[in-house]
């Protein structure tokens, strides 16, 4: 017995009505990387001209501070029943799990300050302004699948600081704390414990271990983009 095309349309109708409250279920998730051995490297100019100095001798010096940073992690992510990841290209369902990556690079400009109490330890606060740039992307583990990224930059205030223990004139420990982003939409938490290796009072060799965590918030149909990245750093600075 055939179907009239009226009976046809009604059973299409009915099947969109039933799609409507299960897709209504779905909740986006964020595109969350976490890897605990991924490297970073660091470079930073600062520019300390005599008329930034104040005080005796090596105590208070005023100075501009550039940065570079670069992170880039990758790890799996578990996508729940009910859950999806939404890239420029399309989305994740879930259940299932997908491999992610993460690049992020930093830059800002800041005025730095260094006092130096006696000849062995140096606090070092600056405050500036901060770009982030960040690239992720999300690759289901389902036979055929391409791989779906996302990306963007951020606008944002840079608060930092930085105590330094100097056991002689050419090797020294340094903690270095910092504070990035908007502060609503976006943030981004660091620290840095490296050893430090002057050859001169101009340009120093850092190898340490660093924490860092980021949030980006983009645009309400994409997953937002969360890193918490851990592992070696090394980087350099040249003072002038």
């Amino acid at each position: 017995m055939s179907i009239r095309r009226s009976d046809r349309l009604l059973l299409v109708a009915a099947s969109f009505a039933l799609t409507i409250p299960l897709t209504g279920c779905q909740h986006i998730e964020s595109l969350s990387v976490h890897d605990s051995s991924a490297p970073a490297f660091n470079a930073t100019l600062i520019n300390r001209p005599e008329e930034m100095h104040f005080g005796k001798g090596k105590g208070g010096r005023g100075g501009i501070e550039f940065a570079y940073e670069h992170y880039r992690g990758e790890g799996t992510q578990d996508i729940a029943t009910g859950r999806y990841l939404s890239l420029d290209q399309g989305r994740i369902n879930g259940p299932q799990t997908v491999s992610d990556t993460a690049q992020v690079q930093h830059g800002h400009v800041a005025y730095n300050l260094l006092f130096s109490f006696g000849r062995h330890f140096d606090l070092e606060p600056a405050f500036g302004i901060a770009y982030d740039k960040f690239t992720a992307t999300a690759l289901s583990r389902a036979p055929g699948s391409s791989e779906l990224s996302i990306n963007g930059q951020k606008w944002g205030g840079l608060a930092a600081l930085t105590p330094r223990w100097n056991f002689n004139q050419y090797f020294g420990f340094e903690a270095r704390f910092s504070l990035s982003g908007d502060f609503k939409n976006t943030e981004i938490t660091g620290s840095n414990l490296a050893f430090v290796l002057s050859p001169s009072s101009h340009f120093s060799l850092k190898a340490g271990y660093y924490s860092r965590g980021t949030q980006f918030e983009t645009p309400s149909s994409h997953s937002n983009v969360e890193t918490n990245f851990h592992g070696f750093s090394g980087g350099l600075t040249l003072v002038f």
